[in-house]
């Protein structure tokens, strides 16, 4: 079934392996008696999207067309560019993180890439929370190569094979590096470009042999300075054993927190969730992933809920204006709002693919996604001025 979607995003909420957190406000300053302090000055407000180049609000497409297609494992979401519909473009396969079958978890980051001129193929890999972890990557690579297919047809955008690219986040992060490694084997695209966001954990299905994926391919490892769910050991060994990748196309980066202001900045697993927008239909799937999450007790393996949707594991949830309506209702700081983005997405995970794919397959924007520059460290400014703790860019991680 098909839909077709003007500024297309993905609403309602759904989890990454972790249980539903508890969102807390900040309390109320005061004594050790409890009496009420004097009003403390507002707070700064982090950065917003910026207006153009890579992780910015500058799109050549104001539509996306969605459509879902096989069953069970090898279910899979196809997302493509329209007006104005290209002929052809780049293809982006991203691959979720642990229990975020549904693109929900990613909406409003797919969203992104689409309207920049990019299919997007979301396999599902997982009919369900039981899909046994070996069944991870067969399932995905029968998604890719349908997906494939089914774009070939007149109706769908035409696949630019020399222009491909994968991304996962979490479990989705070790799979991206598993598929990237094996792609040329199972006759798929050799992807000019590989971004994995805090990949883990390798103790569930064995990580391929990384000295496989193609010299030339350009590489980002990122880790959160606050994830306690996978940590930096699968990163830090996919940036190790790509010794085929040479030192200056590749880069271990550290998402850093940043407190200084309200809501806080976040480096923690949940920072690449990016819930927000208009497209799909999830509220059934939504729901029913996060009652099943909720009884079985997932934690990510942290001991605690904590987790959750938010931006962070105190409860903070990730937002992006403060109190301005937007078409699905008003925003609040440190609330529950349905655009869930900050600037770990828009200068972070954003701003990294996007200069990524756009060295890779365009030539142009290498500075933004490697070599250690001004450029990629950038985090954006809080509304007083102050700058966002710069991302940590290393080559000995």
């Amino acid at each position: 079934m098909r839909n077709h979607v003007k500024s297309a995003g993905i609403v309602t909420m759904l989890i990454i392996g972790l249980a539903w957190p508890v969102t807390a406000a900040d309390p109320t300053p005061g004594d050790k008696c409890g009496a009420p302090a004097t009003t403390a000055p507002p707070s700064a407000a982090p950065p917003a999207q910026p207006a153009k180049g890579p992780g910015g609000a500058e799109y050549a497409h104001q539509d996306v067309v969605i459509s879902e297609h096989l069953d069970g494992g090898k279910k899979y979401h196809l997302f493509q560019p329209a007006n104005p519909r290209p002929a052809k473009a780049p293809v982006i396969i991203l691959t979720h993180g642990w229990a975020a079958i549904h693109p929900v978890a990613y909406g409003k980051w797919i969203e992104h890439l689409v309207r920049r001129g990019n299919i997007v193929i979301y396999p599902h890999y997982q009919a369900n929370l039981f899909t046994l972890s070996h069944e991870f990557l067969p399932n995905t690579i029968a998604s890719v190569k349908d997906a494939l297919n089914v774009l070939q047809k007149e109706e769908s955008v035409l696949p630019d094979l020399s222009r491909v690219a994968f991304v996962g986040h979490s479990a989705g992060g070790l799979l991206a590096a598993n598929l990237a490694a094996v792609a040329k084997d199972e006759g798929l695209p050799v992807p000019k470009a590989l971004m994995v966001v805090q990949p883990g954990v390798s103790q569930l299905f064995p990580m391929k042999d990384m000295k496989q994926i193609p010299a030339g391919t350009l590489l980002l490892a990122i880790v959160g300075d606050q994830d306690k769910v996978t940590g930096d050991a699968d990163a830090k060994r996919i940036f190790a054993e790509t010794t085929q990748v040479s030192s200056e196309d590749k880069d271990f980066i550290i998402l850093r927190s940043d407190d200084h202001g309200r809501p806080r900045l976040r480096g923690s697993h949940m920072a690449p969730v990016a819930l927000g927008g208009k497209g799909i239909d999830t509220k059934g799937a939504a729901r029913h992933q996060i009652r099943a999450a909720l009884e079985r007790g997932l934690d990510g393996g942290t001991g605690n809920n904590k987790g959750g949707l938010g931006n962070g594991e105190d409860g903070d949830t990730k937002t992006t204006d403060s109190t301005k309506p937007t078409k699905t209702g008003p925003q609040r700081v440190g609330g529950e709002g349905n655009t869930m983005t900050d600037a770990m997405d828009y200068y972070g995970t954003w701003k990294l693919f996007d200069g990524l794919t756009d060295a890779a397959f365009h030539k142009k924007n290498r500075k933004y996604a490697l070599g250690n520059t001004p450029e990629q460290r950038f985090m954006g400014k809080w509304s007083d001025g102050t700058a966002v703790k710069e991302l940590v860019v290393t080559k000995e991680p």
